[in-house]
């Protein structure tokens, strides 16, 4: 069902100061006409932040003059870098007209209630301070209780810029500067790899409303990151590329002219598309190029060189790595050898494999495991489903022996 124009004009206030029906203040009831729509029951994300240091006491209408002074703390340079992005739709959408059902700027104030922060709103703020003639605004207003702190609050604007549409949503470069300002003002204290990596992905689900999942690459290498910064110890290796894991292996697996070396990510369906990336490139070099003495590149026509394949892992789970390190691994031999089994006996009429192409085993990439295979080494495939084995049984489950121990 959509809503009549003229039901629609009951929640739309005219305040560009260009038109003839602008407003120069918000009434009591327009604040009633907000309250109706969007309160505490139909939006509890926005009003229900005590664990992060702010208490809910009421929407009011606070005078322009009374915020300003709000804004010199800085505090929107701690959870945003740079001009909101989606500034001038806002401005356009304001332009034509205020919708009562959005939501109200946020203000924490202190016992005399006065402005100390205007933690969600900046851009709406500057923006009617330069279309309107305003001379007060809807705010839902915060006390500070004793969880607060302005790391935090930055952290809580984060999370209001993701929830309060239509004022844009927090990015990741947001999030890492929010997750730094927090770790650097202690209010993000390292306890354990586990603990501590649990408390950032909170924070980042928290701060993107859930649209940053943290179960991806570039969230475990950022939180690898800080805890290799705040220990001073590298716990796990996380591997941009395959380049990059070759490059830690150095001359241990050098390029002969009969044999490439190369690693791939833990993707099996991927790794027929990469071998022939690298057949195609070789085929090439092996008819265009003439390379320099000693540059370690070779012309071999590819079809008399094998291709010795390494897995990698890219970054580890930090708040489990090594579980994720034989879970990981072990789900990518197992898919491998599958997809490998179909093609060479459904797919294709059977054939035999010609042994150029092989994995010769996974990347080693947590420390705590170095008692058993050294970091930054290879590890046999043969060598690591003997372990695996050891550790799991039929269903992926850790054996008794081992829960006992974790």
């Amino acid at each position: 069902m959509v809503l009549s124009q003229k039901t629609r004009e009951r929640f739309i206030v005219s305040i560009w100061k260009q038109a003839e029906d602008a407003i120069t203040s918000f009434t009591q009831k327009h604040l009633k006409i907000h309250l109706s729509v969007f309160n505490k029951e139909t939006r509890p994300e926005i009003f229900d932040i005590s664990e992060y240091g702010l208490d809910y006491v009421g929407t009011k209408l606070i005078s322009f003059k009374s915020i300003k002074p709000s804004l010199d703390t800085g505090l929107d340079q701690k959870y945003r870098k740079g001009k909101n992005s989606r500034y001038n739709a806002i401005k356009d959408k304001a332009m034509i007209g205020w919708d009562l059902r959005e939501a109200p700027l946020q203000v924490v104030v202190d016992d005399n209630d006065k402005v100390e922060y205007l933690f969600n709103g900046n851009t709406r703020y500057d923006i009617l301070s330069k279309i309107s003639n305003l001379d007060n605004v809807m705010c839902a207003v915060y006390k500070k209780n004793k969880n607060f702190s302005e790391a935090k609050l930055a952290l809580v604007g984060g999370h209001m810029n993701s929830v309060t549409n239509p004022n844009g949503e927090t990015s990741w470069s947001d999030i890492m500067q929010i997750i730094n300002n927090l770790i650097a003002k202690k209010d993000l204290v390292y306890k354990d790899d586990g603990y501590f990596s649990s408390q950032i992905k909170k924070m980042i689900t928290f701060a993107s409303n859930g649209l940053i999942k943290t179960d991806t690459k570039f969230v475990y290498q950022f939180i690898n990151d800080k805890i290799t910064k705040v220990t001073g110890e590298e716990r796990v290796f996380s591997a941009d590329t395959g380049v990059s894991v070759m490059s830690v292996l150095g001359d241990t697996y050098k390029n002969t002219p009969n044999n490439s070396y190369v690693s791939m990510s833990a993707f099996s369906d991927k790794v027929y598309g990469q071998l022939n990336n690298w057949y195609e490139n070789q085929l090439s070099l092996s008819k265009n190029i003439k390379p320099p003495k000693d540059s370690g590149i070779f012309t071999t026509h590819p079809d008399k060189m094998s291709v010795s394949i390494i897995i990698h892992m890219g970054s580890p789970d930090p708040s489990r790595s090594v579980d994720d390190f034989f879970k990981k691994y072990y789900a990518f031999i197992k898919e491998f050898d599958e997809v490998e089994n179909f093609l060479t006996k459904q797919y294709f009429v059977p054939t035999t494999k010609s042994n150029r192409f092989n994995i010769i085993g996974v990347f080693q990439q947590v420390k705590e495991l170095d008692e058993i295979w050294k970091y930054k080494t290879v590890v046999s495939t043969e060598d690591f489903l003997e372990e695996y084995h050891k550790r799991y049984d039929s269903k992926g489950n850790k054996k008794n022996y081992l829960q006992a121990v974790a």
